[in-house]
């Protein structure tokens, strides 16, 4: 007799402890739709923020529901949900408070982050994840390069500044750049680990992505590539893969800087008679001015191109036809959000790149 009420008392725990059906499948479609964000995001951003919102909403009511889960405390949180408190403090200070306030459904796009590390922590959906993620800027590099060859009559032509499906080379070139870097340390993850046959598809998944990359045209983001590459040489490997990496990094950036003063009719990658070059010294001058002056709040986000003027933007008035951000992340954050928000998004990156190594 005292058998069996153990028996049933252990059989009931066991089903207290299993999470209910809602709970599963509330779990199901957050992973389906991160994986869905994925597969969105290098060809139709709208549908993967869209999915984004409703994966966030769900998990927002997996969080309410019992039992709730028990999450996994992470370098990046404090840090990365400090900066969007600043952020949308800012917007309250904001000379365009309706533009900043738009910019902020942006910023919380950095939630992605956390929903990630709280809702993949299966091994298959994370394959799944990076499965789509490669899958997706393949086909996007693919289609790029097709009409990048197409739309060239003779190879003497000017080339084409490619950008995909976002309609605008940089925020094209900045996703090839992150998906590359991605595909690159996957890449070494799996020659660590002796994984050649993964290794190889992974670099024959990297190439092709690279090289639509310098089709984009963008200086900035073709050396962060070169970069990152560099950096993980440099952890990772012997000395004398170390001295190649450099040597290669080098000889890139040569060959890269005599096609771009070809292409410019002279002007090199750090020519100061590129308008783009002095166009960027101008605003980072201008914005690190603007962050001594307003030190708390900043200027409010996109606020820049409506009062350029009155805020005294040199490149505005040299440059009429061309206004634009202030080309460089620190100081777009500095003036536009406040010193503070520069101080929490530095710990976001210091954390970032010091959870890996810990």
């Amino acid at each position: 007799m005292e058998t069996v009420v153990n028996g049933k008392q252990e059989a009931a725990a066991a089903g207290a402890s299993q999470p209910s059906l809602l709970v599963r499948r509330l779990k199901t479609a957050i992973s389906v739709l991160l994986v869905g964000v994925a597969l969105a995001a290098p060809a139709w951003t709208k549908a993967a923020v869209l999915l984004f919102r409703v994966a966030l909403l769900l998990w927002l009511l997996r969080m309410l529901t019992p039992p709730r889960p028990r999450l996994r405390p992470l370098a990046i949180s404090k840090p990365l949900l400090l900066y969007i408190l600043l952020a949308a403090f800012s917007c309250f200070f904001s000379l365009e408070p309706a533009l900043s306030w738009a910019r902020m459904r942006t910023v919380s796009l950095i939630l992605l982050a956390l929903l990630v590390a709280a809702n993949l922590n299966e091994e298959r959906w994370l394959k799944r994840l990076i499965a789509a993620l490669l899958a997706s800027s393949l086909f996007t590099t693919a289609f790029t390069a097709w009409r990048y060859l197409a739309a060239r009559p003779t190879f003497a032509a000017p080339p084409l500044r490619a950008e995909g499906f976002f309609g605008n080379y940089i925020p094209f070139s900045e996703l090839l750049m992150l998906v590359a870097a991605f595909a690159w340390g996957l890449f070494m993850a799996a020659l660590i680990s002796r994984q050649r046959k993964q290794a190889t598809r992974l670099l024959l998944t990297l190439l092709p992505i690279a090289a639509v990359l310098i089709t984009t045209g963008t200086r900035a983001a073709t050396a962060s590539l070169v970069l990152a590459i560099v950096i993980t040489i440099w952890l990772r490997s012997a000395w004398r893969w170390r001295v190649m990496a450099a040597a290669a990094a080098v000889l890139i950036i040569a060959l890269g800087s005599v096609w771009y003063r070809y292409q410019r009719h002279g002007q090199g990658w750090l020519s100061v008679n590129d308008p783009g070059t002095q166009y960027r010294l101008l605003m980072w001058q201008d914005g690190v001015r603007l962050a001594l002056q307003h030190p708390l709040t900043g200027i409010g986000m996109d606020s820049v191109e409506r009062h350029g003027r009155e805020l005294g933007i040199r490149a505005y008035e040299r440059y009429p036809k061309l206004k634009s951000h202030f080309h460089s992340t620190p100081v777009q954050i500095a003036a536009e959000s406040g010193v503070l928000a520069l101080a929490a998004w530095i710990w976001l990156m210091a954390a970032c790149f010091a959870a890996p190594l810990a």
